[in-house]
Order: C-alpha cells, then sequence, then structure tokens
C-alpha cells in the first residue's frame, strides 16, 4: 500500500513532461510550432502544481451491525470529509471469506458534495452478507482522488473493521 498524501497523478506528470520535451525540442530545432504546443500543457500542470491542496483529509467508517446471523446483510459505510475541493472518492471492500458484496466487486466510486462550512464530503456504502458463521476481519481500503484542480490524488487510507457472523436460528429453537 502507498503512504497517503497529496501527489501528482500519471497525467499531471504527463503533461509536464511532454510539454517539457517539446519545449526543448521546439528550442533545439528551432520549430516554433513545437513551442507552441508545449506551452498549454506547461500552463496546466504548473496549475495543478501551485493548486495543489494542503490538508488532509478525514476518513470515518462505520459497519452497521458487527454482529450478524448467517445469511443476514449489513453495510459498510465510509464518510470521507476534506477542507479541499474533491472530485470523488473511491472505495474498495475485498471480500472477507464467505462473505457476498453489492456491489458484486466490493468496488464503489462516490461523488463529492459541498457541505455547509465549505468542506467537501462523500459518503460510500458497501453492503456484505455473510453465508458461514465465524469471525471476519478485514482490511481495506479508501483512495481519495482530488481531479477537479488538475490531477492529484491522495492515496489510499486503511480501514480495518470485525464481523461476527453467528449460526443460522434452526426450527429447532
Amino acid at each position: 500500500m502507498i503512504a497517503p498524501g497529496w501527489r501528482p497523478t500519471v497525467a499531471l506528470v504527463r503533461a509536464g513532461a511532454g510539454g517539457a520535451a517539446l519545449a526543448v525540442a521546439g528550442a533545439l530545432l528551432r520549430r516554433p510550432d513545437a513551442v507552441v504546443l508545449a506551452v498549454p500543457l506547461l500552463v496546466i500542470a504548473a496549475w495543478g502544481v501551485l493548486r495543489r491542496p494542503s490538508g488532509e483529509p478525514e476518513l470515518t467508517d462505520a459497519i452497521d451491525h458487527s454482529t450478524l446471523r448467517e445469511g443476514e446483510a449489513t453495510t459498510w459505510r465510509v464518510e470521507v470529509r476534506a477542507a479541499a475541493e474533491l472530485d470523488s472518492v473511491g472505495v474498495v471492500l475485498w471480500a472477507p471469506p464467505y462473505a457476498e458484496l453489492d456491489p458484486p466487486w466490493g468496488e464503489l466510486v462516490a461523488t463529492t458534495h459541498s457541505t455547509v462550512d465549505g468542506a467537501s464530503a462523500a459518503v460510500a456504502a458497501i453492503g456484505m452478507r455473510t453465508t458461514r458463521w465465524g469471525r471476519r476481519f478485514r482490511i481495506s481500503e479508501a483512495n481519495i482522488t482530488r481531479a477537479q484542480n488538475l490531477f492529484v490524488r491522495y492515496g489510499s487510507l486503511a480501514v480495518l473493521f470485525s464481523l461476527l457472523a453467528l449460526p443460522a436460528s434452526g426450527a429447532w429453537e
């Protein structure tokens, strides 16, 4: 897992490197058209670096029911809040053994909305149903991206939750 922190995406690096290569090639080969093509790429890359967020996002997660019976379902909810404007938040829940997820692959992208205090927040919820009894521990992650002010991502924040699935009640009870 990559350590959290705001860093450039591949698109930002590509825009900066491509713009710099075009500008140098245009200057060395005396081709003003290459320099003209490089200027927008360099401006966008510089804008992305200058508008890089400084604050750290806050992640809170909760599981609706930590104790279930076999066959019952619960929901894992993740809320991400940040002072900077976020574009989207991706959440990945790796399926615990003997569990079914909704969505089936356990991946969900949530769009953000502005809160009253001017921050951005996103809430993602993934459903989970147990198929066998037993204790489940799972480490999952939330990937945070800020794409609106050009191509920066925060990284992954790991979350750990525990779930206890009890045997289903039989007809004899």
